[in-house]
């Protein structure tokens, strides 16, 4: 098993997509979604002569995992047998990725811009892999988050907390009681009148 470092080589215009992104727009399980390629493996590898790359991550007790590093024709293989909806996200995933929308920031809503520049000001070096091993996802995918690029309420949750427990112990300055209510109002729904 190669490392994550050690991926395949990429043409500047391909994009690729790791099993636990997979997994986390499917709502699958990791270890099961492994299990489901590892088995749907043969038949590709039969067909192409080419294996999916395994590589590495590091889960948030800092041991070694395997997750897959695939392209977007073999995670349109993979995924051939999962339900509609879960399919159509995907599709939607490539096309974003495609069209370059992933290096793109989303619309930032006007009660999001406080979480973002509290991200900006209390997350310091080594919080995105914090993140990333906490939530099982990869720093990139965190990252993507982090800069408005990607909506994750998990992810994003992770990151507030992380930034709160930075402000809290003074790892950073200026701790008050108002960044604790900003918190928690992002993770309460949204109110919208009619009228």
């Amino acid at each position: 098993m190669s490392k994550e470092s050690e991926r395949p080589a990429q043409s500047k215009n391909e994009h690729r997509i790791t099993s636990l992104e997979i997994a986390e727009i499917s709502g699958k399980n990791h270890k099961d979604l492994l299990r489901s390629i590892r088995s749907q493996e043969v038949a590709w590898n039969k067909i192409n002569g080419r294996s999916f790359a395994l590589v590495e991550y590091e889960d948030s007790k800092g041991e070694k995992r395997p997750m897959y590093d695939l392209s977007k024709e073999e995670c349109l293989y993979v995924v051939a047998k999962f339900n509609d909806e879960v399919r159509a996200k995907l599709v939607m995933r490539w096309m974003d990725l495609e069209a370059g929308i992933a290096n793109t920031p989303l619309q930032i809503y006007p009660h999001e811009k406080p979480l973002f520049q509290t991200l900006e000001k209390y997350l310091v070096m080594g919080d995105v892999v914090s993140v990333a091993k906490e939530t099982g996802v990869t720093p990139n995918h965190v990252s993507t988050v982090r800069h408005g690029r990607r909506r994750s309420q998990k992810v994003m949750a992770a990151l507030m907390k992380r930034a709160a427990h930075n402000k809290h112990n003074n790892i950073v300055p200026g701790y008050d009681n108002k960044f604790v209510q900003l918190a928690m109002e992002f993770f309460e729904p949204q109110q919208t009148s009619l009228a």
